[in-house]
């Protein structure tokens, strides 16, 4: 059995593998960040506050939002960022889609929920808020890309005369 797994592994396109690890530094990038000490992370939502400053001014009522919120926002993009990994993934390397997509959004989930147990750890306090608001951003940027990229492919399918 773990042999035919291995060589069903070895079959596998490099687009595909390309795409399994940029999903898995993504999330290691997440836990990685949620371990940081208070001191460290707040430094670090500091520096991003400092560097959209000239862009978003913090004396705007937008901006004002902007930095305030700034952790917020983060674990929002974060979570986008897997969304489009996994939207790419699925629609052009699987085959059950149903499932597959089943698969994907509980794992997003699965995810938060653990990137928020991993801040625990790490002497910061973890929110239900944030699962969510991760789980929103990968769900919003999954939907968004899915749609695009299904869209393009049945119109370069009629153009090309290749209509399912």
């Amino acid at each position: 059995m773990i042999k035919a797994a291995f060589e069903k592994l070895k079959k596998l396109p490099l687009g595909e593998w390309i795409l399994i690890a940029l999903m898995l530094i993504t999330v290691l990038s997440f836990f990685i960040q949620s371990a940081l000490p208070p001191e460290v992370s707040s430094a670090e939502s500091d520096a991003v506050s400092d560097a959209i400053e000239p862009v978003i001014p913090s004396d705007t009522e937008v901006g004002e939002v902007v930095h305030e919120n700034i952790r917020k926002i983060g674990h929002f993009v974060e979570f986008a960022i897997l969304g489009i990994e996994a939207a790419v993934f699925l629609f052009f390397y699987t085959k059950s889609r149903a499932a597959d997509f089943l698969c994907c959004t509980s794992s997003a989930l699965f995810i938060g929920l653990l990137d928020e147990s991993v801040q625990m750890f790490s002497g910061r306090g973890p929110a239900v808020s944030d699962v969510w608001l991760d789980f929103s951003g990968f769900a919003v940027f999954f939907a968004i890309t899915y749609s695009v990229i299904f869209l393009f492919s049945r119109i370069w399918k009629k153009r090309t005369g290749k209509v399912d």
